[in-house]
């Protein structure tokens, strides 16, 4: 650092001189190249002097790093009524770690944990962690707790802690095994370790309720460098030299138009003629500097189809290969549609939420994804109304209160085969915690972001109307959205849940206040159903012109699939598909009026006096900018 110090005096020396023999109409262009050369030089013996320091100075060794056994408290240790609870109450089990061995600072990763009886034989698969997944066979219980812990990293839970150890057979997907999530982030660099606490909750007659600790273990993880992160404390230590290379950068600027300038004004071919007024130069600047601000609008989006349904409610699986059929058809022959960017399904898939109904839904979305190439990450689900199992609801309940509140790990596995239909489609877990019900789909290739969210999680057999928006739900996901700002920044923001905001009945959101959080973080589509009629909204947040104000399209999908006598008259079977070009959205609406029939255009969006309806309305995402005058 001091030899920089030194050569950066001795540059600014030469600068000094070469600038002090300049004379104003003695300009030469020798001096203008030694000049050019000298600050060239410096910026570059700068550059590398501190890039070179910054890299010693933030090297990481990696070291062997010896794992800790797991530690196990012995039974002997507690009174014999425990000792004997303990051995009644628990059974040979394993555990899976899914820890990455290497992370980056600043940059989140999910780490899976999953604990299985010993006879489960899938307890490996479909990880969605970037770890190498390792097994270890440990005592079980019925109940277990599992707490992630460290100061170097930031933690976020997105399981509960104490959750019961699946069941041996479990419907449609055969799931033996249960799972705890955290998204992980380090803070710091260099080898730093994450404290995993396995508990065995075991409940004793005899005494209060004891939980017994059998493995610690503890994970080493190295921490290698983040480019964003090791930019940001290079900032924070040579703020002072970066500074000083700006301003020297700027000079640099302004001595290359001046040299510009002086050998335009003394080069006898490129010098102006005389007679030429000084008004008509000005005037022809401006209008080359009119013409560099007034550039075309560009699409930011290029074409794509979105398939858009709602409101299933399946019932068997001939349902499934005779829908699946009469739509590919539709999309095929009548819209020439061979493939869709995403799918959508905004809530009540199946009508009571059973088990044989997600098996319906399954093979109905299967056959969509094989015919027109949808991958998981593009399959958008959100549950609604219908998607909760009241049976598993009503056994939340004690029976001995008049107003019972409900036991909450019990109150929530009501979505238990919404959650296993929704394992089975896209390869993770549904979270019942209400907190984590808003999931971010990302999908870069089309420059969307998708924000799902679950409408019906207050509903049950006492609250069969209070449909709602879980605010923490939402401050989770727009939180994520903040902290990778520079990865959405690009992304069309579109909202979908299942209940509407403005209907008849008793059953919309009231609460519309996430409306305004939506807007605010830049979401400009909402989607839903659940009215069974396809419907347009718009939601302003601020009321200034349209090309700056905040605002939400609301766009309802009518009932794909409901039975006739809940069809709304007027309205038959409908589903929409979007598409997206440019600065534009296209909502085409399909109506099928027979079971057995075909879909058609559902010409139902007035025009105005003595125009024909259309089959689709149009959504203008952003204003283009107008051309300056």
């Amino acid at each position: 650092m001091y030899l920089l110090f030194v050569l950066e005096m001795l540059f600014i020396l030469c600068l000094y001189i070469k600038l002090g023999h300049i004379k104003i109409g003695k300009y030469s262009l020798f001096n203008s190249i030694v000049l050019f050369l000298t600050i060239i030089g410096w910026s570059t013996i700068t550059y590398v002097a501190l890039f070179t320091d910054y890299k010693e100075e933030t090297k990481i060794q990696t070291v062997e790093i010896n794992i800790p056994n797991q530690v196990e408290i012995p039974p002997l240790a507690f009174p014999e009524p425990v000792r004997k609870e303990i051995e009644k109450q628990t059974f040979p089990g394993k555990v899976l770690f899914n820890f990455p061995k290497k992370m980056e600072i600043g940059k989140p990763q999910r780490i899976e944990v999953r604990i299985a009886p010993e006879a489960s034989s899938n307890i490996k698969s479909e990880l969605r962690g970037n770890g190498i997944p390792e097994t270890e066979n440990i005592k079980i219980g019925s109940f277990m707790n599992l707490q992630l812990r460290s100061d170097k990293f930031n933690i976020e839970s997105i399981s509960n802690p104490e959750q019961p150890i699946a069941d041996l057979d479990v419907p449609i997907t055969n799931l033996n095994f249960t799972e705890w999530n955290w998204y992980v982030t380090p803070k710091e660099f260099g080898k730093n370790f994450l404290l995993l606490k396995i508990t065995v909750v075991i409940k004793v007659p005899a005494y209060k309720d004891v939980e017994i600790n059998y493995p610690v273990r503890e994970i080493p993880i190295i921490v290698t460098s983040n480019p964003i992160y090791s930019a940001n404390n290079f900032i924070k230590q040579y703020w002072l030299w970066i500074l000083s290379l700006i301003a020297v950068l700027v000079s640099f600027v302004w001595i290359v138009k001046t040299i510009n300038k002086i050998i335009f004004i003394y080069s006898k071919q490129d010098r102006l003629d005389p007679s030429t007024p000084y008004s008509e130069t000005l005037e022809k600047a401006n209008l080359r500097a009119s013409q560099l601000t007034e550039e075309k609008f560009q699409p930011i989006y290029s074409k794509m189809h979105i398939l858009h349904l709602s409101d299933l409610h399946f019932g068997t699986s001939d349902q499934a290969n005779l829908w699946s059929n009469q739509l590919a058809a539709d999309l095929y022959n009548e819209l020439n549609i061979s493939h869709l960017d995403a799918l959508i399904l905004s809530g009540d898939i199946a009508n009571y939420s059973t088990e044989e109904e997600y098996k319906a839904a399954k093979e109905f979305v299967d056959e969509l994804t094989k015919e027109f190439q949808i991958k998981r990450p593009q399959i958008i689900i959100v549950p609604g109304n219908h998607d909760l199992n009241r049976e598993l609801g009503d056994k939340a309940y004690s029976s001995n209160n008049d107003q019972p509140k409900p036991d909450l790990t019990l109150h929530q596995r009501r979505f238990d085969n919404f959650r296993n239909f929704y394992q089975a489609i896209k390869g993770e877990y549904y979270p019942l915690e209400y907190e984590h019900q808003g999931i971010l789909y990302h999908l870069p290739k089309q420059k969307l972001l998708i924000l799902g969210l679950n409408s019906a999680w207050k509903l049950d057999r006492s609250q069969k109307i209070d449909a709602d928006i879980n605010p923490q739900a939402l401050t989770n996901a727009l939180n994520r959205i903040r902290d990778n700002e520079d990865l959405y920044q690009d992304c069309l923001k579109i909202a979908v849940w299942h209940h509407p905001l403005n209907s008849a009945g008793e059953d919309r959101i009231k609460d519309r206040g996430f409306m305004e959080r939506l807007a605010q973080a830049g979401f400009r589509l909402a989607l839903h159903g659940h009215i069974h009629t396809a419907t347009k909204d718009l939601y302003r947040y601020d009321h200034a012109s349209n090309s700056t104000g905040r605002k939400l399209d609301i766009v309802c999908a009518g009932t794909f699939g409901a039975h006739t006598k809940d069809l709304v008259p007027g309205y038959p079977w409908q589903y929409n598909l979007l598409q997206l070009e440019g600065n534009k959205l296209k909502v085409n609406t399909r109506r099928r009026e027979e079971p057995n029939g075909t879909w058609k255009p559902d010409t139902r969006w007035l025009q105005g006096a003595g125009q024909n309806s259309l089959p689709y309305y149009e959504i203008e995402l952003y204003e283009e900018p107008t051309a300056n005058p």
